[in-house]
């Protein structure tokens, strides 16, 4: 139990009989909040969800719902292992601050002193990117940039930071908020230039093993022969599939951490311990305070919008219910989590599930309200209604497309094998493109599993019909020289969806050969 020695023990024998009792139905906040989940987790057909309550340094409540492969009878318990992806983010955080409290690094300190080889787009964002800027979003960077040139693909760590300069902003440096997966991987790039260590070592040796966390690891590798972990499911043509799990060792310090109910109550006691846990500190108050501070302001907005929002190192900052939140989700393919803390109360929430429906928040508010005392609100009930609303508005727009298209037609045929040959993005890479019947055949050369069949659309444009039913329908645009030959090629989704199918942000020029 990471060291903790006999009282450690006894202390978690405790709390592991208490949760049992609370979980077994005792009245009061715990016995509202187990029913309520198992509830929402039947409403919603989520395959599996494991939620965990901290409160006054000691987890309260800790249970899991439904199965860890659909279609199977193990159940999810406490102890049953997901990708937490995001919540990724804190841990790199943590371990950037442990450095800055023994003088390896500083917040403001410049990455290209830690990561001589690290460029952006701009020269100028080049030599001013801070430490501190890693973490909080303002790169300049499209929001999600970059990350359909990190999941899936062949690049590692290197080679992904490498492409980085060929990214074009969206915004000027440190002028607003867009969340990029990339430079939290440069942040952990500087853990390790600092600590001399790589990131994944880093976070086991000085968070995992004190805390106490064995069951929590940085990569789908080390769940090789493990029994208690959960398998992912998409949400694909209205119900949840289970789907291939993705290795994001790639992008490791943003989103590669798997871990456990249990394991991230032992995380959220540190944090609302303000860097202490069980006696032992591991990173200052001062360093805590600095993670938790806005560093860069977000839109308040929406019928529940919170007083104030914002993002500080590796935690989204808000209010709820007049207090003082941190929060973050995480998102895997087959994958979703929700954490939150309420520093005031000393009471924190997490919330892991196989699934992409969102259910975490949900089931994440009703915790916090029934710890709070306050009113009962059917959060997931609301968040239901939502969803459906919007599947079957999207459902009726897609629809609609389809219907307008089918009365214009695509115009007169044309030889598809005049687009054929390799269309190039200095960032994503190489797009093939052959001629198939009276179509095209797509692939993106560095995704493997990105392979799709295109049919003629409307001139110049194809419509892309992913292999991977999780992919939605995307555009491919040829563009033509002055002479009438093809120069390039552009792609953006037909439809709404995941933010990080970043299409629209690479430019593709043909390639001679």
């Amino acid at each position: 139990m990471g060291g903790a020695g006999v009282r450690g023990w006894a202390r978690w024998i405790g709390a592991a009989l208490a949760v049992a009792a609370l979980a077994a139905g005792a009245e009061g906040p715990a016995g509202d909040l187990d029913q309520y989940t198992s509830a929402a987790v039947s409403q919603w057909k989520e395959p599996g969800l494991a939620i965990a309550v901290v409160k006054d340094g000691r987890m309260v409540f800790a249970r899991g719902y439904g199965v860890r492969r659909l279609g199977r009878a193990a159940a999810v318990d406490e102890d049953t292992v997901f990708a937490i992806g995001s919540l990724t983010k804190a841990f790199t955080a943590a371990s950037a601050a442990m450095l800055v409290d023994e003088g390896k690094l500083d917040w403001d300190g410049r990455v290209i002193d830690f990561l001589p080889g690290f460029r952006m787009y701009d020269p100028w964002v080049t030599r001013e990117m801070r430490l501190r800027d890693l973490m909080c979003h303002r790169s300049g960077l499209p929001a999600y940039g970059g990350d359909l040139m990190v999941f899936g693909s062949t690049y590692g760590r290197e080679e992904l930071l490498r492409r980085v300069r060929y990214l074009k902003p969206a915004s000027s440096f440190r002028s607003k908020f867009a969340y990029s997966n990339l430079m939290f991987l440069a942040a952990g790039e500087v853990v390790e230039a600092a600590a001399g260590v790589r990131w994944d070592d880093f976070v086991a040796q000085r968070i995992f093993a004190p805390l106490g966390m064995s069951r929590s690891n940085t990569s789908v590798t080390k769940l090789a022969g493990e029994g208690d972990v959960a398998y992912p499911n998409g949400y694909i043509g209205g119900e949840s599939r289970e789907v291939e799990r993705r290795n994001a060792d790639n992008i490791g310090p943003a989103g590669s951490i798997n871990s456990t109910a249990r394991d991230m109550a032992r995380w959220m006691m540190l944090q609302l311990g303000r860097g202490q846990y069980d006696g032992r500190r591991l990173f200052s108050e001062k360093t805590s305070r600095e993670m938790w501070e806005v560093q860069t302001p977000r839109p308040v907005e929406g019928a529940d919008a919170p007083l104030f929002n914002g993002y500080g190192l590796g935690w989204g900052v808000s209010e709820y219910r007049g207090r003082k939140m941190l929060s973050h989700a995480g998102g895997l393919a087959g994958m979703t989590s929700f954490i939150a803390l309420l520093p005031e109360e000393k009471l924190g929430v997490v919330v892991l599930t196989n699934g992409e429906l969102p259910v975490a928040p949900a089931v994440a508010r009703r915790a916090m309200d029934a710890y709070l005392g306050a009113p009962p609100r059917d959060w997931s009930g609301e968040a239901l209604k939502r969803f459906q609303a919007r599947e079957k508005a999207e459902a009726r727009e897609w629809s609609e497309v389809l219907r307008k298209h089918a009365a214009a037609g695509a115009g007169p045929a044309e030889d598809a094998a005049r687009y054929a040959g390799t269309y190039r993005s200095e960032a994503l890479g190489d797009v093939e493109v052959k001629a198939a019947g009276a179509g095209l055949e797509v692939r993106l050369a560095p995704l493997p599993r990105a392979v799709g069949k295109a049919e003629r659309w409307a001139e110049e444009t194809y419509l892309i019909r992913w292999a991977n039913a999780a992919w939605p329908e995307t555009f491919l645009t040829f563009e033509r020289e002055a002479g009438g030959g093809v120069a390039g090629a552009r792609m953006r989704l037909a439809r709404e969806a995941d933010e990080s199918l970043d299409f629209p942000d690479y430019e593709f020029k043909k390639v001679e050969r």
